[in-house]
């Protein structure tokens, strides 16, 4: 308590057809949904999601890397356009820690 602090996670999400990736499902992630994380020493520490937004990969985002208040864990994966054959986009799950 009293800390401010924000974790945050990246990993791919995968084009379809393709390999499975460990964030294939994170725009499935809907407000009040949570998350449960297991630290070093076996503790079991419980997110809500807050909310999901999209940025371009070239977006100002300081509220992705830190906050002033509380203790934060944020999603980060890239969204795959088939059009244009790329990752266009940036898809981040905002959570809080449930005290």
């Amino acid at each position: 308590a009293g800390k401010n602090v924000t974790a945050v996670i990246d990993g791919h999400s995968g084009r379809n057809p393709g390999p499975a990736t460990v964030f294939d499902n994170l725009q499935k992630l809907q407000k009040g949904d949570t998350l449960l994380v297991q630290d070093g020493n076996g503790k079991s520490l419980t997110f809500v999601v807050r909310e999901g937004r999209i940025y371009s990969p070239n977006a100002n985002a300081p509220e992705v890397f830190s906050s002033s208040t509380g203790t934060h864990l944020n999603l980060i994966t890239c969204i795959w356009n088939q059009s244009a054959k790329a990752f266009t986009k940036r898809f981040v799950v905002f959570a809080d820690l449930q005290l």
